[in-house]
C-alpha cells in the first residue's frame, strides 16, 4: 500500500509504503500523526460503503416519508394513532425501496390507508402520493459516487477540524493517491470541500487510531467521574474506537468462532500481554475491571495505572476480535506513558500483531529507545523487511517526509541532540564549578 499526500492541513508533500509496520520520527509540528490520520478517515469513509449508502438511503427516505405523512394527515379525523401510522408507512417503503426501486409506491401507499380503514378523499390520496413518490425520486436519484463524497468529506473534516487544505499555501488543492494492488483511490479537495473521488475497488477493513490510554475510561458509565469522561470531547477517531468495543456486545455471539481461533494462535502475545495485564478484563454492569490475584476484589479499570491502560486496549481488541485480519492499526506515541520495560514489550506486541494479523501499522514517535526495540524484534521475528522508516523534517516552513529505511541512524541521530545539548550543558557546569 503506498499513500501520495500533497497539501493536507501540516504536511506539503509525503510518499509512504505501508506494507507491514511504518515507523514516522520527527520533531513536533511536522505533520507526523496526518499520515495515520489521513489513513483513518479514508478506510473508515469508505469501508463498507455500499452499506452506508443504503443505511443513508433508508434513513433519508424514512425522514422525508414521516415529515409527508405529518402534514397531509388531518390529525383531529384520525382515530387511531397517527405516529403508529407514518412508522408503518414509512419503514415499509423505505425497507422495500432500498432493495427494490421498482415497487409501485401508489400502491403501497393505498394498501397501507386501506389497512389502517383511514378516509381519505381520492384527492387527498392523490396528494400523498405524489408528494411521496417526487422525494423518493429525488433521494434515490442522488448518485452513489456523490454520497461517497459527502461520507468523506465529513469525515475529514471532522478528523482534521474543517481544516483539510494546505494550512501554509491558502490557494493549494490537497491531493491524494492510496494505492493498493496496483490500483488508485483518488482524493482531491479545494477549500476543505472534495471535488474529486475516484474508487475502483471496495474497502473492507477498517483502521483503529489509538492516541490515549484514558479514552478506557469512558467505557466505565457507573463510574464515578463518568460525567467528565461522557461530557469530554471525543475526536472522531476516539468515538469510533469506543464504538468498536461497545458494539461487541451485540455482536459477541457471531464472535465466539473467532475469538477462539484468535487466542490459539496468538499465543505468544497473549503471554505477553498477561505479563503486563495479569488476570481477566471483567465486564459487568457497563463496568470494567480487572480481576487479578494481586488484588483481593476486581479493580475498577479507572483505577490503573495510565501505562496499564495502554496494554488493556490492546487486549480488549484482541479477546473480542474487534482488530482483524489486514485491518489498519495507527498508534500515535504509543510509547509516551511506558516505563522501558514495557516500551520493550509493547514494541515486541506490535511486531507481533503485524506478523500473526498482516496488519498495516503506522506507529509514530519520539523514543530512540522505542524505535530501537520495534527494530530489533522486527529482526528477531524476520519480518524486518515488513517495516518502513520515516524521517518527517521541516525546512523553510516546509514539511516533508524521507524514507531512511536503509540507514534509520539519521532518525538517531535527530534523536540524540536534546542529549548532546545536555552534555554540553553538564560540560559547562562542571567547568563552572572547577573556577
Amino acid at each position: 500500500m503506498l499513500l501520495k499526500i500533497e497539501n493536507l492541513g501540516m504536511v506539503d508533500r509525503a510518499n509512504i509504503e505501508v506494507n507491514g509496520i511504518t515507523i514516522i520520527a520527527g520533531d513536533n509540528n511536522t505533520g507526523k500523526s496526518t499520515i495515520g490520520k489521513a489513513l483513518f478517515a479514508i478506510f473508515n469513509a469508505l469501508c463498507n460503503s455500499e452499506e452506508k449508502i443504503k443505511d443513508l438511503r433508508r434513513q433519508e427516505l424514512r425522514k422525508n416519508i414521516q415529515r409527508i405523512c405529518m402534514d397531509c394527515f388531518d390529525k383531529e379525523d384520525l382515530q387511531i394513532n397517527l405516529f403508529e401510522i407514518t412508522r408503518s408507512l414509512s419503514r415499509n417503503l423505505s425497507n422495500q425501496l432500498i432493495y427494490n426501486e421498482n415497487i409501485n409506491i401508489e400502491d403501497k401507499i393505498k394498501s397501507i390507508i386501506d389497512l389502517y380503514q383511514i378516509e381519505f378523499t381520492e384527492e387527498s390520496l392523490k396528494d400523498l402520493q405524489i408528494k411521496i413518490k417526487n422525494s423518493v425520486a429525488k433521494i434515490m436519484n442522488v448518485s452513489e459516487t456523490d454520497l461517497q463524497k459527502e461520507f468523506l468529506q465529513r469525515y475529514f473534516l471532522e478528523v482534521f477540524n474543517e481544516q483539510i487544505n494546505s494550512l501554509f499555501n491558502v490557494n493549494s488543492i490537497m491531493d491524494i493517491v492510496l494505492t493498493i494492488k496496483d490500483r488508485d483511490i483518488k482524493i482531491k479537495f479545494s477549500n476543505d470541500r472534495c471535488m474529486e473521488l475516484e474508487v475502483p475497488y471496495k474497502i473492507l477493513h477498517e483502521a483503529f487510531y489509538i492516541d490515549d490510554p484514558f479514552i478506557i475510561n469512558s467505557l466505565n458509565t457507573k463510574s464515578l467521574s463518568i460525567s467528565f469522561y461522557r461530557g469530554r470531547y471525543f475526536s472522531v477517531e476516539q468515538r469510533h474506537l469506543i464504538d468498536s468495543i461497545e458494539k461487541y456486545d451485540r455482536l459477541k455471539n457471531e464472535n465466539v468462532f473467532a475469538s477462539l481461533f484468535a487466542e490459539k494462535s496468538l499465543e505468544e502475545i497473549y503471554a505477553i500481554l498477561n505479563d503486563v495485564v495479569e488476570g481477566n478484563i471483567l465486564f459487568q454492569d457497563n463496568n470494567i475491571s480487572l480481576q487479578s490475584k494481586k488484588f483481593n476484589k476486581p479493580i475498577n479499570i479507572n483505577n490503573l495505572s495510565t501505562g496499564l491502560k495502554a496494554f488493556v486496549i490492546l487486549k480488549i481488541l484482541l479477546e473480542r476480535n474487534i482488530l482483524k485480519e489486514k485491518d489498519v492499526l495507527i498508534l500515535d506515541e504509543p510509547e509516551i506513558h511506558l516505563h522501558p520495560k514495557w516500551q520493550m514489550q509493547y514494541a515486541q506486541i506490535i511486531v507481533l500483531l503485524q506478523k500473526f494479523f498482516d496488519l498495516s501499522i503506522i506507529v509514530t514517535t519520539h523514543s530512540a529507545d522505542f524505535l530501537a526495540a520495534i527494530e530489533y524484534y522486527a529482526k528477531k521475528y524476520k519480518n524486518i523487511d515488513k517495516c518502513k522508516f520515516y524521517l518527517a523534517k521541516n525546512e523553510d516552513n516546509f514539511n516533508t517526509f524521507i524514507d531512511v529505511t536503509n540507514e534509520t541512524e539519521k532518525i538517531y541521530k535527530q534523536m540524540f541532540i536534546p542529549k548532546f545539548h545536555l552534555d554540553e550543558l553538564n560540560y559547562e557546569l562542571e567547568e563552572n564549578e572547577d573556577e
